[in-house]
């Protein structure tokens, strides 16, 4: 627990980013790339302008199996919506 009013701050402010980070979220799924793990920045396109942009990789996991080969299942979350057309 926070013991001063700047560490009071401190904290409200690490929880706000971290909602605020969680305002928009997605999954998708792509051929897979070991390169995409948790944290890294992803880049999706075409989605529209409220949609296309970058986002925060929070979960990765990669697959493999006979019938469709090697993929990667990403989660993705972002603070806002890009700007409208």
């Amino acid at each position: 627990m926070p013991v001063t009013s700047s560490e009071a701050k401190a904290y409200a402010d690490s929880l706000f980013k971290h909602r605020a980070r969680r305002f928009l979220v997605g999954r998708g799924t792509c051929i897979g790339n070991a390169k995409l793990h948790t944290g890294v920045k992803l880049t999706l396109q075409g989605l529209g302008p409220l949609f296309t942009g970058d986002y925060y990789a929070a979960q990765v996991r990669h697959f493999f199996d006979q019938a469709k080969g090697y993929r990667t299942e990403f989660e993705v979350e972002r603070a806002g919506l890009g700007k409208a057309a």
